[in-house]
């Protein structure tokens, strides 16, 4: 069973007379689905106007959206980085400190030889024979076995490891964080910017079935429900 496409729906077209400032009355039409969507497009138009002109393409977007949408949020909040748990510090186990004990309670002493001088292989032996040459280095003898690695070592460097883990993804969440709230103080400083300077002379809804302009009440009714919260400073 093949289901029917969903119908787009149609654009109305909305005059708006305004000026802005002290300036001369200025009429702008848009063709739009509603009502907030044309006052939308409007805030978008009026960005030359703002005192920060070259905002990005997404703060424009937000910025057109408040103004649209006073009564609702603009900006979801940012998704943060999971932050892993840290590693405990080392606790010696209860074979290393029987191993510490038995240290201490029967030290082992150097002992200290005293090394004969080398021979001289060019010296005679009483005997009238030559000295007897070096033992030769045993070169099928077993290689020494790797020492096992000392764990408080080990433990060392995956605490270190975490612990920089730990200091990226915090960092990074503080970034985004901050991003945020700037973006949010700006759109909402431009969204009060733009309601002071604006002046709505007439702002009225094409009906094209009568071919009549209807007009609208400016501002908007409220919006009641609030997405989001205002991040806190």
């Amino acid at each position: 069973m093949s289901s029917k496409r969903e119908r787009e729906p149609d654009l109305i077209q909305f005059r708006l007379e305004y000026f802005l400032d002290d300036d001369l009355p200025v009429e702008k039409f848009f063709m739009a689905t509603d009502a907030r969507n044309a006052i939308g497009m409007f805030a978008h138009s009026c960005q030359k106007f703002l005192s920060e002109p070259n905002i990005s393409d997404q703060a424009l977007d937000c910025f057109a959206k408040a103004f649209a949408h006073p009564g609702k949020s603009f900006l979801d909040p940012p998704e943060m980085i999971p932050v892993p748990e840290g590693i405990p510090e080392y606790v010696k186990s209860q074979e290393e400190l029987e191993q510490e004990a038995a240290a201490v309670q029967s030290p082992m002493e150097d002992v200290v030889e005293e090394s004969s001088p080398p021979s001289d292989p060019f010296m005679q032996a009483e005997d009238g024979e030559e000295g007897s040459p070096p033992a030769e280095e045993n070169i099928f003898a077993a290689p020494a076995k790797d020492a096992k690695p000392d764990p408080a070592i080990e433990h060392a460097r995956k605490k270190a490891e975490r612990d920089e883990q730990i200091r990226q993804a915090k960092a990074e969440n503080d970034r985004r964080k901050t991003e945020y709230e700037n973006l949010w103080g700006t759109i909402s400083r431009l969204v009060g910017e733009l309601n002071e300077k604006l002046s709505v002379i007439a702002f009225e809804e094409h009906d094209r079935w009568s071919d009549k302009w209807n007009p609208l009440a400016y501002p908007l009714v409220e919006e009641e429900e609030q997405v989001g919260e205002t991040p806190s400073a």
